[in-house]
């Protein structure tokens, strides 16, 4: 199984959240894939450089350079997706944050369960599966 990591979690593992660590721990004995969209690197990266303490940035960067995650890069195929996504959210009535909805497609390509406290930013995303912690 993979799980997309999204920037909440990432921020909760730095900040050494205790339930974001447990789940990281119960993830890991089950030998899952986790991947981490560049647009997530982007937001964790944002973070670390508001709120340096603890040298942030060193941590988050050996997290993303550990064995078991892999970093995905956004392309084109992706942003056709999402644009789709978008344009029937917008019929609906619905629009998702552009960044939010380019990480869910992320972890649709890869099949992939989400994993954020952000639920609401994510669950009109049609075939999206959602974890939290």
């Amino acid at each position: 199984m993979k799980h997309c990591l999204d920037s909440c979690f990432l921020i909760d593992i730095l900040d050494e959240e205790p339930k974001a660590i447990l789940k990281l721990k119960e993830l890991e004995e089950t030998n899952t894939e986790f991947i981490v969209p560049t647009l997530v690197v982007f937001e964790t990266a944002i973070g670390c450089f508001i709120e340096p303490r603890k040298n942030r940035f060193s941590v988050f960067k050996r997290l993303l350079n550990s064995k078991n995650i892999q970093v995905k890069s956004f392309e084109e195929k992706l942003a056709i997706t999402a644009a789709k996504i978008q344009a029937d959210l917008h019929k609906l009535g619905l629009l998702n944050p552009v960044l939010d909805l380019l990480i869910a497609v992320t972890a649709l390509q890869e099949d992939a369960v989400l994993l954020t406290k952000n639920v609401d930013h994510f669950e009109n995303i049609p075939g999206l599966t959602i974890q939290t912690w």
